[in-house]
């Protein structure tokens, strides 16, 4: 009786982690009463809000089971946990807390125990169950913000604009525009101009001179995003210098960003062929190590921008899209082939058996076995890639 209430508890926490992980990828009300009537979901009522760990090598593929427990033991907080790939690892926080201060607690705590190694992202507070998958989306942009600042261990959500002060305002507007260039967010980037535009009226209190140089370093952005040449450059930089009014620097503004999306619309043709190319290469080296860095050689990008072309294109990001693509092959092999699990699991490029079988049940909701067998209770939602 012990063993088999022992048996319930674990499959219960395998159904609660794989119909989370659907619910965050798979924002609808329906799958959300689907998923209602399966399990019981007042345990997500406690979330308060998600942590995002990203190691620089396979460390949750051997580590994951000994990181959950020294975590909780080191922090205090109470965690569901969601494994997203070898190297990410989602921490849902179910207790009310400072989430800047604990993301920074266990940064700090990861790289000293493990290694500097670590990327932490902490989102904002969650309000309510259906704010969970919005929520998730907005920590994988930030979380993105890795492939520009390498140097930092630690991303959290900026503070809302209308919290600066005024002597704060523009210099924060001025460096999430330029964010938004990094990052080709072209639709971010004209909120927050319009932003620039309805507000224009309150820099009075900067100085003609130092308004001039914060807006000559977003000039010199686009220009470098879109490698023009030095000369151009300059000339754009001393125009800015010269304008005798705000409009003049606004509208100068307006045609970079006009400009920027032109080229955007005029590449994604081009972005498509690139991400096509990507994807025939996790196909056919899927049973191998392959990273960001090495997909983003293979079509010569950097890993910032074909990371941004590539979940604009799939809609998942890169780690996603190959252990959904692995999940699948271990479906097929499991229902097609005799093969044993340890001969899938290398076959599929896990190098740790435990590992893999927990991976599936999180992605199936059943073990490898029961798979094989047909006892399947929740067949995959994933789209088929």
């Amino acid at each position: 009786r012990k063993k088999k209430e022992a048996d319930d508890r674990t499959s219960q926490d395998f159904l609660q982690q794989y119909f989370l992980g659907r619910y965050l990828y798979h924002d609808s009300r329906e799958f959300f009463e689907k998923m209602s009537e399966q399990i019981d979901v007042s345990r997500w009522r406690q979330i308060q809000g998600l942590i995002l760990i990203e190691s620089e090598d396979h460390f949750f593929e051997e580590s994951e089971e000994c990181f959950m427990a020294q975590l909780a033991e080191e922090t205090h907080q109470k965690y569901l946990f969601l494994n997203l790939s070898q190297s990410q690892e989602l921490c849902v926080v179910c207790s009310a807390c400072d989430q800047a201060v604990l993301a920074q607690h266990i940064s700090d705590w990861l790289n000293q125990t493990f290694g500097n190694q670590f990327y932490v992202a902490a989102g904002r507070p969650v309000q309510s169950l259906e704010e969970l998958p919005e929520a998730f989306q907005d920590l994988e942009v930030l979380m993105e913000n890795k492939f520009y600042r390498r140097e930092e261990r630690l991303f959290l959500p900026e503070k809302p604009l209308e919290q600066a002060t005024p002597e704060e305002f523009l210099d924060d507007l001025l460096h999430r525009m330029i964010e938004d260039i990094r990052l080709d967010d072209i639709l971010h980037l004209w909120e927050h101009n319009q932003i620039l535009q309805e507000n224009c009226g309150q820099l009075s209190c900067y100085s003609q001179i130092y308004t001039k140089f914060l807006f000559s370093n977003l000039v010199k952005e686009f220009y470098l995003h879109q490698h023009v040449s030095g000369h151009k450059l300059e000339e754009a930089i001393q125009q800015v210098y010269e304008f005798r009014s705000m409009q003049e620097v606004l509208r100068l503004v307006e045609g970079l960003i006009m400009e920027m999306e032109q080229a955007l619309d005029d590449s994604k043709e081009h972005a498509r062929n690139e991400v096509a190319q990507a994807k025939s290469y996790i196909y056919e080296h899927y049973n191998e190590d392959i990273s960001v860095d090495t997909l983003a050689d293979q079509v010569y990008l950097s890993s910032g921008y074909f990371s941004y072309i590539f979940k604009k294109e799939t809609g998942v990001n890169v780690s996603r899209f190959i252990r959904c693509y692995r999940m699948e092959k271990a479906k097929e092999l499991l229902s097609d082939t005799n093969m044993k699990i340890v001969q899938i699991c290398k076959e599929t490029g896990f190098a740790n058996v435990s590992y893999f079988c927990k991976s599936f049940r999180e992605y199936c909701g059943c073990s490898p076995e029961q798979y094989r067998k047909g006892d399947v209770a929740h067949e995959s939602s994933e789209e088929k890639i």
